[in-house]
């Protein structure tokens, strides 16, 4: 985590500190921490698809399944292969398709 912080202290516009950072913070269980910075990531860069497809994943954690389907049809669009794996998981807690 520190070593993502000093990078964004210095270019605080490196969407993919903000993205790994918030990779660090959902292995430690700090979801919305996460989810910060999965945002701050997409905003610097609205087409990054790979923040998209973490965001949904920490969404499906906090069992947000609603945002966890947009971020991963929005991941899609962007031509970002899903863990289909992740989508089955999130079929059969949502009881959703799609």
């Amino acid at each position: 985590v520190v070593f993502y912080s000093k990078a964004i202290e210095i270019k605080p516009d490196y969407a993919d500190a903000y993205n790994n950072r918030g990779n660090i913070y959902q292995d430690k269980g700090n979801l919305d921490q996460a989810l910060l910075d999965y945002n701050k990531a997409i905003e610097i860069k609205p087409d990054y698809a790979e923040a998209y497809n973490n965001r949904a994943m920490t969404y499906f954690k906090k069992q947000e399944y609603a945002k966890s389907w947009e971020d991963v049809h929005r991941t899609q669009t962007l031509q970002y292969n899903v863990n289909p794996g992740f989508i089955e998981q999130l079929k059969k807690a949502s009881g959703k398709e799609e």
